[in-house]
């Protein structure tokens, strides 16, 4: 217990030194509680509100009405749209309302439509103007946005940030998921739970470019917009400390903004972020520090902006540390008999990861009791399931961190990019797979792969290690604990996973077993471990699959055993299939050989997993999975079926035992089909037109 108490102590005398450097931020979370002053402005202002709208025609006509819905006075204020392209359809739109377009050929980014749109206009014509909004195209402005605006401008600030609401919550079900809840949840965070105290305490703002009010006399001294990173609204903060504009949050003045669905969109937009603030330190951080230096003080901004992380960096460090320690520690304890290993996985690893877990749970429940008005639009089923998974969305930014760490130091170009709107694009990829495996089964191609797995891959040679040595055993348990803690939880929470049939496994908890599972999704792996066991399951897999990077490293140590085209790396692999099977372990095999996404039926199955189950003398145990598609083509209610054990008749030839096996574990997969959708199971025949 000694090493034990010593690593928690540690833990523990660094999460106390987290708090204490976390306590003025902390205590900054009770102005997010408290009402802001409302100001009711006589004066009105001229306000000019500027679109860039690079082929947005699929979303824009929302902005424009929720313009001309405006309750503020119409002759106050001005309306530019800015494009790229003379042919642009979003021009067509834009003029069907009635208002103006300017057309910037030379621009390239976001930074390069606004800073064109000023240098096309004259000083006197942009004089008329007592403030310039910024509004992304896929925006919609509440009914008092502009007089809110106008409202904002009566208090002693240069920049002004709005609030910031899921447009998705404005549409149904199929326009949000967990994702799109998650990242709307950013805002509160960002602005009710931080832009508020920074607001009291005079400290630049978190800037975000939707929604953004400045001053024509902040346009005029930095002359026009010249911020080109991928980030710059960020770099308007950085460029504001340097300048002393004072930034505000002004809550009154709502705008709904447009967020991913997919977790691909949501992940890359994240990256684009850091890559926008990596950016922009290296260009003023020195800058920022000279400043501080010259005139011998350091401001509540300054600190923030050079140790604001610090606590979270550290907290991190200490959790993922401890746990890390701990999972070695119980590997240790566990191979030497030691029954100090249970003590060590729950002191060291599992009361960290749930600790860390608890406090993002609580600040998730903390901003959506801030923001309840705007998130009152969804379910409760979906207000749980935010407040459930955005710790892991949290939790990604390391991940989304080293993904833009790699792009910064690769030869990839970083540009921007447009963002994936919702609209049919979503419904026409549907239907584009859809008709592949129509085409496919029309024509009985069951075993064709219809996804790309690019060339970042590695085929296993005779010096591939299918056996683990006893350091890749450490690496292997730590990761193997990693997707028993989390995996259950993840597919729970995105798929509502259940398992059926668990006693189907008693017959089998003694022995080793083959498993067979339908192909259909890149998680199943992570649906057959939740079904075998997440200690005791290893997943062989194609070649391709044995990819480079950290992505290849987790797979491989959660139980990969890719087959190879290598003679020798394939009698390897027999052999470290026969001795897990002897220890009592599963192996499972994906018989249908290709992954189709999201394909309910049951395809015919390869021979190669009854091989292995009559060659070492094991059962094969079948597991099919069920599911109902969302509108959208996702998962919902996923059953993951353990079905009866196959066992070979060892009266026939070892061939027809294969054939048998084969027989009636499809058989299974077949009942099951038709018992959990109600239906019969057909394929689509030749008389059937128009399947794609």
């Amino acid at each position: 217990m000694y090493y034990i108490y010593l690593i928690l102590n540690i833990y523990v005398l660094l999460s106390i030194i987290t708090l204490i450097l976390y306590l003025p931020r902390l205590n900054g979370f009770r102005y997010g509680l408290k009402k802001f002053p409302h100001k009711d402005a006589n004066e009105k202002r001229h306000i000019a509100i500027l679109v860039p709208a690079r082929n947005e025609s699929s979303v824009i006509g929302d902005l424009l009405t929720s313009i001309k819905a405006q309750d503020y006075d119409k002759s106050c204020f001005d309306v530019f749209v800015i494009v790229k392209e003379e042919n642009d359809p979003t021009i067509e739109i834009v003029k069907k309302f009635g208002l103006d377009v300017t057309v910037i050929p030379t621009q390239h980014c976001k930074g390069d439509a606004l800073d064109g749109f000023f240098k096309t206009h004259s000083e006197q014509q942009l004089a008329v103007y007592d403030a310039f909004v910024i509004v992304d195209a896929d925006g919609v402005l509440s009914p008092s946005y502009l007089s809110e605006l106008n409202n904002a401008l009566d208090n002693q600030a240069d920049i002004f940030v709005t609030r910031k609401v899921a447009k998705n919550f404005l549409g149904d079900k199929k326009s949000r998921s967990v994702f799109s809840n998650c990242s709307a949840l950013t805002y509160p965070l960002v602005d009710d739970l931080g832009n508020a105290y920074r607001t009291k305490k005079g400290m630049p703002l978190n800037i975000c470019g939707q929604g953004l009010m400045i001053r024509r006399n902040v346009i005029e001294d930095i002359g026009g917009w010249p911020y080109r990173t991928m980030t710059e609204d960020y770099e308007l903060k950085l460029d504001s400390m340097l300048r002393g504009y004072k930034s505000m949050y002004y809550p009154y003045a709502m705008i709904y903004t447009e967020e991913a669905i997919s977790h691909h969109e949501t992940f890359a937009r994240r990256v684009r972020w850091l890559i926008g603030y990596k950016q922009c330190d290296k260009k003023y951080k020195d800058t920022i520090k000279k400043q501080v230096k010259n005139k011998k003080h350091i401001n509540r901004g300054e600190v923030e902006y050079f140790f604001g992380l610090l606590p979270y960096f550290l907290f991190m460090i200490a959790t993922f540390l401890t746990a890390a320690v701990g999972i070695a520690l119980t590997i240790y304890y566990h191979i030497n008999d030691n029954a100090m290993w249970k003590a060590s996985l729950m002191i060291l690893t599992v009361m960290p990861l749930l600790v860390l877990y608890g406090l993002l749970h609580l600040c998730s429940w903390f901003a959506l009791l801030i923001s309840y008005d705007e998130f009152s639009a969804i379910s409760k089923k979906e207000l749980v399931a935010v407040a459930l998974f955005n710790p892991f969305y949290m939790l990604e930014y390391v991940c989304v961190y080293l993904a833009s760490l790699k792009k910064i130091h690769s030869k990839e170009a970083v540009v921007w990019k447009q963002t994936e709107r919702i609209t049919n694009k979503r419904r026409n990829k549907i239907e584009v797979v859809e008709g592949v495996h129509n085409t496919l089964e029309l024509n009985r191609k069951f075993h064709t792969e219809t996804i790309s797995y690019g060339n970042k891959w590695i085929m296993p040679d005779e010096n591939y290690r299918y056996r683990e040595a006893w350091y890749d055993k450490i690496i292997t348990g730590f990761w193997r604990s990693v997707l028993a803690l989390f995996g259950p939880i993840l597919i729970k929470i995105a798929f509502r996973a259940r398992v059926v049939g668990k006693e189907n496994l008693k017959a089998v908890r003694k022995s080793g077993a083959i498993t067979v599972c339908n192909h259909f999704h890149y998680l199943d792996t992570l649906f057959v471990r939740q079904a075998i066991g997440h200690y005791k399951s290893y997943h062989t897999m194609a070649p391709f699959n044995n990819k480079s990077g950290a992505g290849g490293h987790i797979i491989r140590h959660g139980g990969m055993m890719p087959f190879s085209a290598n003679l020798t790396a394939m009698r390897n692999l027999d052999a470290e299939i026969n001795r897990q099977l002897a220890r009592g372990k599963r192996v499972n095999f994906y018989p249908e050989h290709a992954m189709w996404w999201n394909y309910q039926k049951p395809r015919p199955m390869k021979d190669g997993a009854f091989h292995y189950a009559v060659k070492f003398k094991v059962p094969v145990v079948p597991i099919f999975c069920t599911f109902k598609k969302t509108k959208r083509g996702g998962i919902r209610k996923l059953y993951i079926h353990i079905l009866p054990a196959v066992y070979a008749d060892e009266a026939l030839p070892r061939k027809e035992q294969i054939i048998a096996m084969k027989a009636t574990a499809e058989s299974e997969w077949k009942t099951c089909y038709e018992q959990a959708y109600g239906k019969k199971l057909e394929y689509l025949s030749s008389d059937l037109k128009n399947v794609v």
